[in-house]
């Protein structure tokens, strides 16, 4: 194996449209105590997606019960709906550290 000088970047996948991204360029969401939570460091097992516009096809897809390993009631996702809308409202971005989506290397993707 060679040595490369570039730095590994992990690649995510969304469970709605299943665009494949690093984390910059989604919104990760965990399931914690039977609550969907917005946020990286949020414990648990986790799902990605590109932002609202993909929450509908995950539902349809069940993209969310894949990702969790567990089946998640309609109430869980509505509330997540809310919460992506004001997560990007605070963000202005899908990235949390204030970078926006499209300022992610582009060589990388």
């Amino acid at each position: 194996m060679t040595p490369t000088s570039e730095a590994h970047v992990p690649v995510r996948t969304c469970v709605g449209c299943g665009r494949r991204g690093t984390p910059a360029d989604l919104v990760r969401v965990a399931l914690v105590d039977g609550v969907a939570v917005v946020g990286r460091r949020a414990p648990g097992r986790g799902a990605w997606l590109c932002g609202p516009e993909c929450l509908a096809d995950a539902r349809r897809r069940r993209g969310f019960q894949r990702a969790w390993r567990t089946d998640v009631p309609s109430a869980v996702l509505d509330e997540l709906a809310e919460q992506l809308a004001a997560h990007l409202a605070r963000h202005g971005t899908v990235d949390e550290q204030g970078a926006s989506p499209g300022s992610a290397d582009p060589n990388s993707r």
